[in-house]
């Protein structure tokens, strides 16, 4: 794959039926406190300390944008 895609990244994600569990593994290494779902609209809210959220968010929340696609939901954070 890597000789496919040369000077690219890949990431590995464990993925999970619990979606909760899904968007913390594809955030790792972040530490996610909670996660309040609102499954009706397909948002997750994100509630992590101010350590982690730069490592969230990615360079101008690309990161947070890819965890979304990947995940299929709406992704906001919130500073505990």
């Amino acid at each position: 794959m890597i000789r496919q895609l040369p000077g690219e990244k890949l990431d590995i994600v464990r993925w999970s039926e619990s979606i909760e569990e899904f968007i913390r593994n594809a955030l790792a290494p972040a530490k996610v406190e909670r996660i309040v779902l609102d499954a009706a609209a397909h948002r997750a809210t994100l509630h992590a300390s101010r350590e982690y959220l730069a490592l969230i968010d990615g360079r101008q929340g690309a990161r947070r944008e890819l965890v979304s696609k990947l995940v299929g939901w709406h992704i906001l954070v919130k500073e505990t």
